[in-house]
């Protein structure tokens, strides 16, 4: 639907920033970053797909690039939210826990845009814990699970709605599925992968340091290919 509105449209901008968003989300990163960068094209002081392009960047561990693409954001729209939590995330990457929560505390009282505002309370969380201030840290986890448990009472307004949800993911695992993927080319490198699946604030990240704590076992966070 978005490459029909680009062909319709002299100036696709919109539609182009709006086809990134999809491919982003279907885990296609590199062509989300040319949609982007085609947004920003047609319209250069697009501060959106600027935002959209450095947080991209920034999953896919690209940090120059999302710096960059960050500051032509904030040139743009100097408090533009998103953009300044892409900066606090390069920020903690780098260290900088200090200068990530100054970035941030200014837009704790965000409002309207709950999915933004429980990743903002997140980062904080991360940044706090980071920075030694635990208490801050586990009140701004705190708000951020209250926002986004707010995110998800409105996606699933009902529990028959959830459970059907549930269900459908279920169904989707079946051992016929799983046997129709083609197997791994990689080389085999003497060690073994394991791959723990669980839900969201569940414990896994006790879990990880726990486990990392053992000399033969090496934990690591989800990885873009």
């Amino acid at each position: 639907a978005f490459k029909a509105a680009i062909n319709a449209n002299p100036t696709p901008a919109e539609a182009y920033n709006n086809l990134g968003n999809v491919l982003a989300a279907c885990q296609r990163a590199e062509e989300a970053v040319d949609a982007y960068r085609q947004a920003i094209k047609f319209r250069p002081g697009f501060s959106g797909a600027f935002s959209n392009l450095a947080s991209l960047y920034e999953e896919m561990n690209r940090l120059d690039e999302a710096k960059a693409a960050v500051a032509e954001c904030l040139r743009l729209t100097p408090d533009n939210p998103s953009a300044h939590l892409v900066a606090a995330k390069c920020e903690r990457r780098e260290g900088r826990y200090g200068e990530g929560i100054k970035r941030l505390v200014p837009f704790k009282n965000l409002k309207g845009n709950l999915p933004l505002r429980s990743d903002i309370f997140f980062e904080l969380g991360r940044l706090y814990d980071a920075a030694g201030e635990t208490k801050k840290a586990f009140a701004s986890f705190q708000k951020a699970g209250r926002a986004a448990e707010e995110v998800s009472s409105s996606q699933y307004p009902d529990k028959a709605t959830r459970n059907a949800e549930i269900d459908r993911l279920a169904d989707r695992f079946s051992a016929e599925w799983v046997a129709s993927w083609s197997p791994n080319s990689t080389a085999k490198t003497g060690d073994s992968p394991i791959f723990l699946v669980g839900f969201p604030r569940s414990g896994t990240t006790l879990v990880e340091r726990a486990l990392d704590c053992h000399p033969a076992i090496r934990v690591l966070d989800e990885k873009h290919a």
